[in-house]
């Protein structure tokens, strides 16, 4: 067990955290558990990402999978953040369509949270972005 808390530090919740390091292991790590949620980089305000008994935390499952230059088109695991994306992909000219207040969310958070950028009028929230997921 540990005491796990959102963003604002407000509440500290008591749960034991499973932080897996392939998605491969995610599956045996649930057997029989409940009251799980899962959790990127602790970023969301207040309570959203913590587990009353078990928080399942993805940033070891961090990895950047696959790139086509020519769609654009990125695959990620959960726990990558967006300062992940914009470190290697800004320099060769791509930028995200959505981009919220902090760059440390991560992709699995952005996803769950549908977080929205200054362009949200324009171009929507995260998950109008996502092409597929798994």
């Amino acid at each position: 067990m540990s005491d796990l808390a959102g963003w604002g530090n407000y509440p500290r919740i008591p749960t034991e955290q499973l932080v897996p390091a392939r998605a491969e292991a995610i599956a045996p790590l649930l057997a029989g558990r409940s009251g799980l949620v899962a959790r990127g980089q602790g970023r969301a305000y207040g309570d959203a990402a913590l587990g009353m008994a078990t928080t399942l935390t993805s940033s070891r499952l961090n990895r950047m999978r696959r790139f086509d230059p020519a769609s654009g088109e990125l695959t990620v695991e959960a726990g990558v953040t967006i300062a992940d994306i914009l470190a290697t992909y800004v320099p060769r000219g791509f930028f995200l369509k959505v981009v919220p207040g902090t760059k440390f969310v991560s992709i699995g958070g952005a996803i769950a949270a549908d977080v929205h950028g200054k362009n949200h009028h324009r171009d929507g929230g995260f998950g109008d972005h996502v092409i597929a997921l798994r």
